[in-house]
């Protein structure tokens, strides 16, 4: 095999690998998103809905489960762009002066040493995955977040990293700029407030797209049998023909375990009824017996010492 052959089948076989994952966005114009080959997810950009929630990361967390079925995305880069393609910057630059909402939240403050000048952040993403980021002190009242890029201004991490320990967890917006994204700014997460989130929510492995009948641009997914929901996403339990035999089972045990609770309840309110009967009369015993443990009372009989009349015993002697 030669060297270009080889190569076009090396090629061939990437470009079918990235095709074969479908994402939302794939489906309708509805979404704007693109496939992270990074960490094999599907990302699309959406605007935050407040219909019933105040705080922007509940809201966020409420779009992305139902728009996607999936989870507020977090980034943590090494430069402006977070990784993000360029078409999606040029996407968020249509909302210059707005803010993107960061799925990563800073939890707690970890290992804060005695001289006060080296601890860590732990940061914790929608998917419940934690990272252990350092945060060292530069100066009298300066720190710097060693080895990444938050996007935060070293004055914000004095204030809310180090001092403010009550108001953790933090969450995190960035600034959307004519250029890109800008600076980001940290807040407590029950005030925080942003415009826009990106969602991620893994392929789409068990949707066949097809066309919609009225529209050919609009696509909708074909779902397994045991597979349901706009995406495929919920698995259902499926039985090709009815089963009568399970319920009858099932109201058989249901009603013999009644039967056996109203046998039970009867036979203990029997027992119970005679043990009250077996103490009466043991106590009606004990009396008995104590009476006639008693002495028999004596009654004497009271008795008058008639006087001597002295008139009488004069006649009498007369």
């Amino acid at each position: 095999m030669s060297y270009r052959t080889l190569l076009f089948a090396v090629l061939i076989q990437a470009v079918m690998r990235a095709s074969s994952e479908l994402c939302p966005h794939d489906l309708s114009g509805d979404f704007y998103g693109y496939y992270d080959d990074n960490e094999k997810m599907c990302v699309s950009l959406h605007e935050i809905e407040y219909t019933d929630f105040t705080s922007s990361y509940t809201a966020a967390m409420h779009k992305c489960y139902k728009a996607v079925y999936g989870n507020v995305k977090g980034f943590l880069g090494n430069d402006s762009t977070y990784g993000l393609p360029k078409h999606i910057i040029k996407k968020l630059q249509s909302y210059s002066g707005m803010h993107l909402l960061n799925g990563m939240r800073i939890a707690r403050k970890l290992l804060i040493y005695s001289d006060y000048k080296v601890f860590n952040v732990v940061a914790r993403f929608t998917n419940g995955t934690d990272i252990f980021i350092p945060v060292r002190r530069t100066g009298s009242e300066t720190f710097a977040v060693k080895d990444y890029f938050l996007g935060i201004s070293e004055e914000q991490v004095s204030l809310r990293l180090y001092k403010r320990v009550n108001e953790y967890p933090y969450c995190m917006k960035t600034e959307i700029t004519h250029l890109g994204l800008g600076n980001s700014y940290m807040r407590p997460c029950d005030i925080i407030e942003a415009d826009l989130v990106l969602c991620e929510v893994e392929p789409l492995i068990h949707c066949t797209p097809v066309t919609d009948e009225g529209s050919s641009l609009v696509k909708k997914c074909e779902c397994p049998k045991k597979y349901a929901g706009r995406f495929c996403e919920q698995r259902i339990d499926y039985a090709s023909h009815f089963d009568f035999v399970t319920p009858m089972i099932y109201s058989a045990a249901v009603g013999s375990a009644v039967a056996i609770l109203v046998a039970c309840g009867f036979f203990i309110f029997r027992q119970y009824k005679k043990w009250i009967q077996q103490r009466q009369a043991l106590k009606a015993k004990n009396k008995m017996k104590q009476a006639a443990r008693m002495p028999t009372p004596v009654v004497v009989a009271p008795f008058y010492v008639r006087r001597r009349d002295k008139r009488a015993s004069a006649l009498k002697k007369a």
